[in-house]
């Protein structure tokens, strides 16, 4: 998914995350940007902007995925197979976030068939 030709990616993880980032790029051809200047522990307003600024979110269940989905980004969320009651079960969309498609697990603990289908759709252009 990171080596997706054309598609930049944006670390909106909250902390410092920057020695995690480094050591999953250096496996190959990756790069994720970080904006230092938006903290969402301490600054909403800021994170808000940089969420709003994105062509789309890609995340697994978080803030993040809930501000976006507030704002009306697109959003995909990767969720593991006995996921929290307001995903609901045997649905793609979310009813509280119109912009927001969800991507199951169907096997406890193996995340590969949910980021090959992530993978899938961000190569087909969206």
């Amino acid at each position: 998914m990171l080596t997706t030709p054309g598609v930049d990616f944006i670390d909106l993880q909250y902390g410092d995350s920057r020695a995690e980032i480094a050591a999953v790029c250096t496996q190959g051809n990756m790069a994720v940007h970080t904006w230092d200047d938006a903290d969402p522990l301490h600054d909403l307003d800021d994170f808000a902007a940089q969420v709003a600024a994105l062509d789309r979110v890609i995340s697994v269940n978080n803030t993040t995925v809930h501000v976006a989905g507030a704002l009306g980004v697109p959003v995909w969320v990767m969720l593991p197979l006995n996921s929290e009651w307001r995903w609901l079960r045997d649905r793609a969309d979310s009813p509280w976030y119109p912009s927001l498609q969800l991507f199951r697990q169907s096997t406890l603990g193996d995340w590969s068939p949910v980021f090959a289908a992530v993978a899938a759709r961000l190569a087909g252009g969206v």
